[in-house]
This record gives C-alpha cells, structure tokens and sequence, in this order.
C-alpha cells in the first residue's frame, strides 16, 4: 500500500537529490504510519512532529532554499502533516505551542506564508490557555 500524503514525484537534478527525496517521502511515509498506530500516545506525536519538521528542513537544506513545484509540494505535505498532529498532542499547552511555534518557523524558512500564518494564528489561540506560572517539581 502506497501513501498519497508524500506523494511527490522524484524528478530532481542529480541522483543524489533523487534518492534523497525519495528517501525523504519514504520516511514522510512511516512517519504517516506511526501516528496512524499511536494516536494516544502525546510523547510519540510530539516525537513525529519534530521529525517532520526536520524532514521538511532536510529538504530546504536539499535545494539550498530554492525549491521546484515538486520540492516544494514535499515541504507543504510534511506542513499538512504537522498541522493535523501538533494539535492532537493533547498533554501539555506548553508543548503544543512550542510545536505549532516549531512548525510556524519550518513554514516561514520554506517559504510557506499561508502556512505560517495559520501556524502563528495557532500560536496565538494558545496563548490564552497558558498558566501564569508553572510548577516545578524537585
């Protein structure tokens, strides 16, 4: 069974940009998979997210910043990808909005307004939900 999420065509300039986006969807993939099989589990959603992230800056890194449709079609799906599983990370404000502030800085050195903007608007519905002080356990 094959995952239409990261479904991007590896057309690339040199072999070794082509294997390494088509390593980059695989993983983009598994990582589809895993929230699939851990839905409950906010340690391993918040781990997923931080992944995709770094697969989504892998590929920045990839072009040097300058993405062809299909680069930057990886890019908005790993966008999609965290948009949907940061907020599920239903523990800690704290931690959700470190992840929406996460993926709202992956968007921006992307290039992703659009995706910016709902990830920092995001950011913004949190702030009312988070405590004034915090508790520190020793």
């Amino acid at each position: 069974m094959g995952c239409s999420k990261f479904g991007v065509r590896c057309v690339c300039v040199n072999m070794y940009t082509h294997t390494c986006i088509c390593r980059a969807r695989a993983l983009g993939c598994r990582y589809v998979e895993c929230r699939a099989a851990f839905p409950n589990l906010d340690a391993v959603q918040e781990l997923l997210v931080h992944r995709v992230a770094a697969l989504a800056m892998f590929a920045h890194r990839l072009v040097r910043g300058h993405h062809s449709k299909k680069t930057h079609g990886f890019v908005k799906a790993c966008l999609a990808y965290c948009h949907v599983t940061a907020p599920s990370a239903t523990g800690d404000v704290l931690k959700r909005l470190d992840l929406t502030l996460l993926c709202a800085q992956v968007a921006l050195a992307n290039g992703c307004l659009p995706q910016t903007d709902t990830f920092l608007k995001g950011c913004i519905s949190l702030v009312p939900d988070v405590p004034l002080t915090e508790e520190v356990r020793g």
